[in-house]
């Protein structure tokens, strides 16, 4: 009774956060950018007190959906009482008042509700990420360009020390940890976080910081100050790399920094067992796949790096919250087929024609060897996992073969977005019940 009651006072308060700044906005007329930002802030201020309002995450999950709801309909204009003007002044297509309520039920459960991992993501995406906006509003002058069109170096500056303060606060609060850790956390987080709201598009940042910002935070708090001023130098190390590679990819610039920041985050949470199949991936499609296009006018975008790594963050975080050797597994799975589905679009693209068998060989077999020979060879947990080989030469073809069967414009280059997240829909659902087989069958 007492979650019930505590899910309609957020509900309510939402109803009357929306009311009061709509009026605010007939009344006084300001930028639209802050009535939407006061929202944001005003939301993310409530949920802070969740740890104190809920005694677990289900809750919770079921306060973001209703919440999602409520917003999908204030979406629709004049509904309710011409309320959705406040989320929708700002004449940008934006996906981030929807995508706040999950990634603060996400957080939540990925936390527990513990402050301490709870409150450093949530105040990043209630404080930094409004401020920034605007900072970025009322005083940037120097911009630089993204997939989401054009930030601010001030916004971005703005970002990084309201994470950092919030952080150094929470973490020196919560877990009375040394001033030198404290810092050093807050910095390392306060970089990362930055890199993921600099690169993030139409709101996706509302989702992406809190969840992958615990999972940073969760994989810091573990590690001493010297490990943690390791962490920061890898970091460094993997974008001068990634970007080093420029030229022999055909991702841009955010495309880039989301590949290295992937990258980073799986060795960050999962070890170098988790980092491989990534690695593999990003240095074999450039030499790996023939294709004719010229690069420069094949500049992907970070939205084809997110589809390619989204099934892989999701069994990143399952295995943060319920560790089973079969994760890796399915995790492994989604970068070879990926490797494979990549190969056949290019295939596509240079309107090559092959026949289903041999477009599945020449694709299949070799981008699934190349990626799970280091699982098999070292990662695995047991000798015996052999058995499990052939499920993952027949689910890759099952993709690649719906993957070529599927009648859109596959020579696009850049490969829409609907056309890339129907491939991650694919591959998760495939990595999926790979990851059930593995877990149910033994060998014989």
């Amino acid at each position: 009774m007492h979650d019930l009651i505590a899910i309609a006072a957020v509900l309510l308060v939402l109803g009357l956060l929306l009311a009061i700044l709509r009026a605010w906005q007939v009344r006084f007329q300001p930028h639209a950018e802050s009535a939407r930002k006061a929202l944001h802030m005003g939301m993310g201020t409530v949920t802070l007190a969740f740890p104190w309002l809920f005694s677990s995450p289900l809750p919770v999950l079921a306060l973001g959906f209703l919440a999602f709801l409520f917003l999908a309909l204030v979406r629709r204009r004049g509904l309710p009482g011409a309320c959705g003007e406040v989320l929708h002044a700002v004449k940008r297509p934006s996906w981030g008042d929807l995508l706040f309520p999950p990634g603060v039920a996400v957080l939540f459960f990925l936390s527990g509700g513990d402050p301490l991992y709870y409150w450093p993501p949530l105040m990043v995406l209630t404080y930094a990420d409004a401020l920034a906006a605007l900072v970025g509003t009322r005083i940037g002058s120097i911009r630089y360009r993204t997939d989401d069109g054009e930030k601010t170096l001030e916004g971005s500056i703005a970002f990084f020390l309201t994470a950092f303060t919030a952080t150094l606060a929470s973490v020196w609060f919560w877990d009375a940890v040394s001033p030198g850790r404290a810092l050093s956390v807050a910095a390392l987080f306060g970089m990362v976080v930055v890199i993921v709201e600099a690169i993030a598009w139409r709101g996706l940042d509302n989702f992406f910081l809190p969840v992958l910002g615990f999972l940073f935070l969760d994989a810091y708090l573990a590690l001493p100050s010297e490990a943690l001023w390791i962490r920061f130098v890898l970091l460094l190390i993997l974008l001068a790399f990634t970007f080093y590679l420029k030229k022999k990819t055909s991702l841009n610039d955010s495309a880039l920094t989301g590949a290295a920041l992937f990258g980073y985050l799986a060795f960050a949470v999962g070890g170098v067992a988790w980092v491989v199949p990534p690695l593999l991936l990003f240095l074999a499609y450039p030499r790996f796949i023939p294709y004719l296009i010229a690069r420069r006018t094949n500049r992907q975008p970070a939205s084809g790096v997110l589809a390619v790594v989204l099934a892989g963050i999701f069994w990143l975080m399952q295995h943060r919250v319920a560790p089973d050797p079969a994760h890796l597994y399915a995790y492994t799975f989604t970068f070879a087929v990926f490797l494979a589905v990549i190969w056949i679009n290019r295939i596509k693209a240079n309107r090559r024609t092959m026949r289903l068998p041999a477009l599945l060989a020449l694709t299949v077999l070799p981008s699934h060897t190349l990626i799970y020979l280091p699982y098999f060879t070292w990662f695995a947990p047991e000798h015996s996992v052999l058995h499990l080989a052939p499920p993952v030469y027949a689910a890759g073809a099952l993709v690649g073969a719906l993957v070529w069967m599927r009648q859109e414009e596959l020579g696009s280059a850049p490969l829409p977005f609907s056309g890339w997240f129907f491939r991650t829909g694919m591959v998760g659902a495939a990595s999926l019940g790979l990851f059930v087989l593995a877990v149910n069958v033994s060998p014989a």
